[in-house]
């Protein structure tokens, strides 16, 4: 914790809205909640595609799936995203696994079961069947030194549009900021869990690509020339590594990835339902959003609570009664508080997503949601969060080396410099037209606009909050009044530093003739804020509300 900077005014709400607005809008699991509708869809009908309100439908059903899990049970959710992180690890284990097996010939296409392969579509590029090809060709169209840079385009815009990928398939890593303070001791558990997870997924990931390369030659995932679209990488590796197992479907292999692409999305959506609303609860404490008390209250909709109301019941105590009263089923044990509020905006904001991209096409709509959430949200915010650490370490008057300096001076800078430039390529080269682009895909300038559009709309809610505010104001003759006071404790013990535990906000108008009233003497450090109707209102434990006292 440090002290709070002297802010010239209304600047911290400006940057609440500039970040809190976009991100309410597409920090959303809509993109995710597309991917798994049409990957299970894929999966059960491989064979033909689905209709649009299947995958929109599915998609939102999954979104609800997670938003329930949440509701009823925040240790239920953590269960199940930690469930789904060992799923998603265990797959890419498996791909390393398989990809080893088929570079020693225990399994893929042989001369003993070429004809078996001949039947499945994705494996004939041409007039040529994959089938037909030794291990070794495959393996030297790929990683062959005279093959591997071979076509390499000099297209900006493709490289811009990969990093944007590239940055989407890792930009999990900073989930664990949005819930820190759900985390205990959290100046010793998050290096050491950030430090080892993004490690390992680095790892694993750069080995998932190398075991892909080894195994699909280039020419399954280059453009038919009879118009036909490729498969996707990991349906082709599944086909050439799994696709014998059941020589009757020629689509074995790709059900396989596709349920294995699903699954990893689920796991997002999930993430994402526990994550992402914290970041919208705490933007609604700033008061910023119309009704913020609902949105930022934490509301006990717990299975625990579902289970006492039952047990009140004399048929239901009769029947469960013994159940209940054990200590591992007792309903106290399962009562949680949840930001059921800002859970009810993700959802309405997801549902808004599905629908209203529904003209470009589950695919397109996945590529659009996906790409302006981490065009906006990881690489704009991710060059103005870099240039702000440079800033904060170049700038001598901040005494910043003096404020942070648990920190090597020299790894910060560095650090910020490569997180700087990596976001600042694609943020300007997806403004470069390409040469050419697909007239099925999405037009190139449309990530950035929207983009810019939303960016733009965070400036503007902020001047109109500021506008509409200030006229009630002055109508009511009150001053809008948002005071947090936290609860901290030193991490660790006898180390001098601080962490925020516990926060209490108070969101009240207040009359303009006490807007100067010290909050101490008014009570406010005991826990007491005076609405406009003279009764106490608090919000406490992370935004639950109840009476002072």
């Amino acid at each position: 914790m440090y002290r709070w900077p002297a802010y010239s005014k209304d600047t911290v709400l400006f940057v609440t809205a500039f970040f809190g607005i976009p991100f309410i809008t597409f920090g959303s699991e809509a993109d995710n909640a597309l991917c798994f509708a049409i990957r299970a869809t894929s999966a059960a009908r491989p064979e033909q595609p689905s209709h649009e309100g299947m995958i929109r439908g599915i998609a939102f059903s999954a979104s609800v799936f997670a938003l329930l899990v949440h509701t009823l049970s925040r240790r239920g959710g953590l269960l199940l995203i930690n469930f789904l992180a060992i799923i998603k690890i265990g797959i890419l284990l498996l791909i390393i696994a398989l990809a080893i097996a088929y570079s020693a010939g225990a399994i893929g296409p042989t001369p003993s079961n070429a004809a078996e392969f001949q039947s499945n579509n994705l494996l004939v590029i041409g007039n040529i069947s994959v089938a037909n090809m030794t291990h070794d060709q495959m393996s030297s169209q790929n990683l062959g030194l005279q093959n591997s840079f071979r076509g390499a385009s000099g297209n900006a815009f493709g490289y811009a549009t990969a990093l944007l990928d590239a940055i989407f398939a890792f930009s999990g890593f900073e989930q664990a900021n949005y819930v820190l303070g759900e985390i205990s001791q959290p100046h010793r558990k998050l290096p050491i869990g950030l430090g080892v997870s993004s490690g390992l997924v680095c790892v694993l990931y750069l080995a998932v690509n190398i075991c892909y390369w080894a195994v699909v030659p280039q020419q399954m995932m280059l453009p038919q020339a009879n118009g036909a679209t490729p498969p996707t990488i990991a349906e082709a590796f599944f086909t050439l590594t799994l696709g014998f197992l059941d020589p009757n479907d020629p689509y074995l292999g790709k059900r396989i990835a596709n349920v294995m692409t699903a699954l990893s999305a689920l796991g997002n959506i999930v993430v994402m339902m526990y994550s992402a609303t914290r970041v919208k609860q705490e933007i609604a404490k700033e008061g910023l959003l119309p009704f913020p008390k609902f949105f930022a209250q934490n509301y006990d909709l717990s299975i625990g609570r579902l289970l006492g109301r039952a047990q009140k019941n004399s048929t239901f105590e009769k029947c469960f009664g013994w159940l209940l009263s054990s200590k591992w089923f007792a309903p106290t044990n399962f009562q949680e508080k949840t930001p059921a509020g800002a859970m009810t905006l993700q959802i309405c904001v997801c549902f808004i997503l599905l629908f209203s991209t529904w003209g470009l096409g589950a695919n397109n709509a996945f590529s659009f949601l996906g790409g302006v959430g981490t065009y906006m949200i990881n690489a704009w915010f991710g060059v103005m969060l870099s240039a702000g650490l440079l800033y904060l370490r170049f700038n001598k008057r901040e005494n910043w080396n003096d404020k942070s300096n648990d920190i090597n001076p020299t790894i910060s800078i560095l650090a910020a410099s490569i997180y700087l430039i990596f976001n600042a390529f694609p943020v300007v080269t997806l403004w470069v037209k390409p040469p050419n682009s697909s007239s099925d895909s999405l037009s190139w300038f449309l990530i950035p606009t929207v983009s810019m559009i939303m960016l733009v709309c965070g400036s503007l809610w902020w001047l109109g909050f500021i506008v509409l505010t200030r006229r009630k104001d002055k109508r009511e003759r009150t001053v809008l009044k948002v005071i947090k006071i936290p609860d901290y404790d030193e991490d660790p013990r006898g180390s001098g530093h601080y962490v925020q535990t516990h926060e209490t906000t108070y969101i009240f108008r207040q009359g303009q003739d006490f807007a100067e009233y010290d909050m101490k003497e008014a009570g406010m450090s005991n826990g007491a804020a005076r609405n406009r109707n003279g009764d106490f209102d608090r919000l406490d434990d992370f935004g639950a509300v109840g009476p002072g006292r």
